[in-house]
């Protein structure tokens, strides 16, 4: 797919469009994964927020919140953080996937280019498309969260420990 910017006439936000160009090819039930995650996640400040999904466009889209600052791998091509600046991104991106994961839900493809900068810049997770099943096996049904049981620490446990 591709990413677009444009302009909302209504809010006179700046969002990022995000196109399937090739609708023959899609994984339709990866990308509904995807939008539900998003959805999950609607009010989480640490992750890039969906506005709006066409999936009977052609092509097919969805609309995000529009980060300025790009990815965290263009601003470490450019940019070496002191120690103190890379700690506290640490933090706000581990922060991040303990909210995901205390709603459910695994990123599974976490690495600098799915992790965006917004204006401070302070990072947002993103593209949380990667398939459970690579990594986990099947999943139960291909609608709803991948399912993460027990306490919050417990969950953290698990979704860091590699699978046998």
């Amino acid at each position: 797919g591709e990413v677009w910017t444009a302009l909302n006439r209504n809010s006179g936000r700046r969002v990022a469009i995000k196109y399937f160009t090739r609708r023959g090819s899609l994984d339709w039930s990866a990308l509904a994964r995807e939008v539900e995650k998003l959805r999950h996640l609607f009010s989480d400040r640490y992750v890039v927020q969906l506005f709006e999904v066409g999936w009977e466009a052609d092509p097919p889209y969805y609309v995000m919140e529009y980060l300025e600052n790009g990815s965290l791998e263009d601003h470490l091509r450019t940019h070496t953080p002191h120690a103190h600046e890379a700690a506290a991104l640490f933090r706000e991106i581990a922060v991040g996937l303990v909210h995901a994961h205390d709603r459910g839900i695994l990123h599974c493809d976490l690495k600098p280019a799915n992790v965006l900068l917004d204006h401070e810049p302070r990072p947002k997770l993103a593209d949380f498309l990667k398939r459970l099943e690579s990594v986990y096996g099947p999943r139960p049904s291909p609608l709803t969260p991948w399912p993460v049981r027990g306490s919050a620490s417990s969950r953290r446990r698990r979704a860091c420990a590699r699978p046998a």
